[in-house]
Order: C-alpha cells, then structure tokens, then sequence
C-alpha cells in the first residue's frame, strides 16, 4: 500500500469522494447513501499525520471523538494508544495543546490522534499510518497494546511491517487494486513484490 493508494481509499472511506463505481458498504449499509452527519456512527476514518486537534486541553480534544468521554476513559485510550510520554504529569489532561497541537510533538500529536479514534463511538474504524512518525521502540510498544483491545473492527492503512505483521488480514493494494490477501507471513513468503516493499520480510 503506497501512500497515494492510502491517500485514495481514505478519501473514499471517509467521504471526501465516491466511488464511479461499485459501492462502500459498513454494516451492510452502502456508506453514499448514508448522510455525512450521521456516517461517523457507522464509520470513523482517522488520518494521525494531520490530526484533528484544536486549541484546548488534552481532555478538550480527545471528546472531539466521544463528548462524554470520562477523564479515566479517556486516561485508559491515551495508555492504549502507547502515549505514557503525554502523561507526564498529574493534570496532564488539563495541560492546553496549543493550535492545531503544535505543543506536542509529531509523533505525541500522532498517539492523540490514535487515542481519539479508539474513544470514537463507531461500528468500523479505519486508522491511516498511526505509527508513521513514531521511533521502533515507541512503534513495538503502540503495536503490542493495539493489539490487546477489543474492537468489532478495525482497519488500519499502513506500510509498516510490525503493524502489518499484528493484523490478523493484510490486503496488499498496488497501483490502486487488491493484488492478495493473507496474513503477514504468508504475503512474505508468497508474493515477491509485497516481500521486496517490505525490505525483504522484516
């Protein structure tokens, strides 16, 4: 999956067009149909390299995604989203963010971003590149507690290969179409273009 092809089906998911042909479905319902002010109980499209953040506190902006969030709700999905260095400090929901999170850095804004989308209250949940500005160590560890959490279902746009290799399906989309689906190891050990992209089989 390059990054236009995500750019693509994130625009798709989430709205911004639709498709000349076939159709999106979530919960069985075509998404076109579906009016946008009622498409985020059905689908929730979060894009973690330009976050939807504003000026307020950290609390502020994670019930952007769920408005009555609790604070330890909302404590329990910045911890799920592996952002420990966010709460550095006993009122650190209270602490403002600056526009647009400019107070945070990349990859802090990026596990906001993460958090937000897991308190959403929504049937489907579609992640793009939530590990993309996050050093190896932070990744593994983003990784390890997405993985424990419970969600119906959850689709993630992604070329990392540690998030790749969590996903229980991987469909390897090339120049704009699915060219297979398996898991992780088996694309590696199947598909030489997906094991090349992936450096080999990292």
């Amino acid at each position: 999956l390059r990054s236009r092809d995500a750019a693509a089906i994130g625009a798709l998911l989430s709205r911004h067009r639709d498709p000349t042909r076939g159709a999106i479905r979530a919960g069985g319902s075509d998404i076109s149909k579906i009016p946008l002010a009622d498409l985020p109980a059905h689908l929730t499209v979060v894009d973690t390299e330009r976050p939807w953040l504003l000026s307020g506190t950290l609390l502020d902006n994670l019930r952007l995604a769920h408005p009555q969030a609790t604070a330890e709700q909302a404590l329990e999905a910045l911890r799920a989203a592996g952002a420990d260095d966010v709460l550095d400090r006993p009122d650190a929901l209270e602490r403002p963010i600056g526009e647009r999170g400019l107070r945070l850095s990349g990859g802090q804004r990026q596990r906001v971003a993460i958090a937000q989308a897991l308190l959403a209250r929504t049937a489907a949940l579609v992640i793009l590149e939530p590990t993309s500005a996050l050093d190896a160590v932070t990744e593994a560890t983003v990784v390890e507690r997405l993985q424990a959490i419970d969600r119906p279902a959850t689709l993630i746009l992604t070329t990392s290969p540690p998030l790749l290799a969590a996903c229980g399906r991987v469909s390897f989309v090339h120049d704009g179409r699915i060219r297979a689906t398996a898991s992780h190891p088996e694309l590696i050990s199947s598909d030489e273009l997906y094991r090349d992209l992936m450096g080999g089989g990292r």
